[in-house]
């Protein structure tokens, strides 16, 4: 991917970091492969990355002789931060994916991951299963996606513009614009990145075919005027107001009998 940042990648100090770590965790028994994440993996590790070290050991027992080896507390390399995390492979193996286990954070890292140690081929067998978007699952969440930026947009914005609440206006604006973009990465296939750090990722790497629109799309999250009337948007007739108005013609709630 390339990137349009103006920090320079380091990439001979990446090289160094990471045959170092891989022959410290790799001859441990039990160790089974080891991979890198976070800038390392997406081949953009600037000054102010830090060091994501996954160790994948064959089952629990080994993950806490690793853990008592190296007791998780504050490590640097090369005054990098240094963040390592020992991965149970079955674990990973028996977890549903998609899942909280394997949510779309941890399956981007994965597919994005630099493996430098994996003898008997099993990480990277078990990162082909992981990192797979089927359509079913593709459909399900564009469809998810779209019904959360259209509740922000007819009814979320709406009820706190007409609350006079603009703090609250803007936040429902940003969701929405954070849902239209989650639902154009899985439209194209892509897992949706970390939102606090990476959101407009695949946009700004030219990874989808929407990145010509980036400019337009950037533009729309730096508002400059915090105003009723630069939120305010055209609501469908139907969905505009769910106040009071609306609610009343909505059959309420009785008791049932078991």
């Amino acid at each position: 991917m390339k990137y349009p940042y103006k920090t320079k990648h380091n990439k001979q100090e990446a090289k160094e970091i990471t045959a170092h770590l891989t022959n410290i965790f790799k001859n441990i028994p039990g160790v089974i492969g080891i991979s890198f994440g976070g800038g390392i993996g997406r081949e953009f590790f600037d000054d102010y990355s830090d060091v994501d070290v996954f160790v994948w050991v064959k089952d629990e027992a080994t993950k806490k002789k690793v853990e008592k080896l190296y007791p998780k507390e504050d490590y640097s390399i090369k005054g990098y931060e240094l963040d390592w995390r020992p991965m149970d492979y079955q674990e990973g193996l028996k977890q549903k994916v998609p899942s909280d286990f394997w949510n779309d954070q941890a399956r981007l890292d994965f597919k994005l991951s630099l493996i430098t140690h994996d003898p008997q081929n099993l990480i990277e067998k078990l990162r082909k299963r992981v990192v797979f978007m089927s359509e079913k699952e593709k459909e399900e969440r564009m469809k998810k996606e779209f019904d959360f930026m259209r509740w922000f947009i007819n009814y979320t914005l709406d009820a706190w513009l007409k609350r006079d609440s603009l703090p609250h206006a803007l936040q429902a604006y940003f969701s929405a614009l954070d849902h239209l973009l989650y639902w154009l990465y899985v439209k194209n296939g892509k897992f949706i990145p970390w939102p606090d750090k990476w959101k407009f990722l695949w946009l700004e790497t030219g990874e989808i075919p929407e990145s010509k629109y980036y400019q337009e799309i950037a533009e729309l999250y730096l508002v400059r005027e915090l105003s009723a009337n630069k939120l305010k948007v055209d609501f469908p007739p139907e969905t505009a107001d769910k106040g009071k108005k609306y609610w009343k013609n909505v059959p309420e709630l009785k008791q049932r009998k078991a």
